[in-house]
């Protein structure tokens, strides 16, 4: 992967300079990221797994599609990881947003420093899973989820649920995960989402991450 400009900012958001991506994540510096979750009708979520040659969370489940906002861009720009990832062109007036996640996280065995600005979307799709284009060297698979499971899962009722989808080869796989399965975004920022998921999906206003 290339070594990306990313805009930097300080904790208040206010732009204060450029730098590679990998400074980025070694200094700590505060960036923006774009997340959409991809929501089906059917009450179900999809989650992308990760492929096995990621730098970061590799084999995880993770956010639909997701990445870096570089240099200049906004989130308008961001819609390209949807194609890129998953192969569903969206047009960016069709996104639900969510407004930002501020995120941190740490790897001190790694010397990885996340800071981020998260623009948080949701879409809604009717494709089925098996008709989603894997991007092979990003995306190791494309799984849907039930919302009420997630909740159990994420609220720590259950130890695990079942999620039914395809790896990058199309081979239809079921697999039982736990919440170790997953990126730590922290399990209130997944619960955050689905709960605003489903609002979307019963037709309230005023969502918001």
């Amino acid at each position: 992967m290339a070594n990306e400009i990313l805009d930097i900012f300080d904790s208040n958001y206010n732009h204060i300079g450029t730098a590679d991506r990998n400074s980025v994540h070694e200094q700590g510096l505060w960036h923006q990221t774009f997340h959409c979750w991809i929501v089906q009708p059917n009450g179900k979520i999809l989650f992308q797994l990760r492929g096995k040659d990621k730098s970061s969370s590799p084999n995880k489940l993770d956010i639909s599609a997701a990445g870096h906002l570089e240099v200049g861009e906004t989130p308008f720009d961001g819609v390209r990881e949807v194609e890129e990832e998953v192969g569903l062109v969206v047009k960016f007036d069709d996104l639900v947003n969510l407004g930002i996640k501020k995120s941190f996280s740490e790897r001190i065995d790694k010397n990885y420093i996340n800071k981020e600005f998260c623009h948080t979307y949701l879409y809604k799709s009717n494709m089925e899973v098996s008709e989603y284009i894997m991007q092979k060297d990003e995306v190791a698979g494309l799984f849907e989820a039930d919302i009420k499971d997630c909740f159990k899962l994420f609220a720590k009722e259950v130890d695990s649920i079942v999620l039914n989808g395809f790896d990058v080869d199309r081979n239809n796989i079921s697999k039982n995960v736990s919440i170790n399965n997953f990126v730590d975004h922290g399990s209130t920022y997944f619960i955050k989402i689905l709960i605003m998921v489903e609002r979307l999906l019963e037709g309230k206003k005023y969502l918001a991450i």
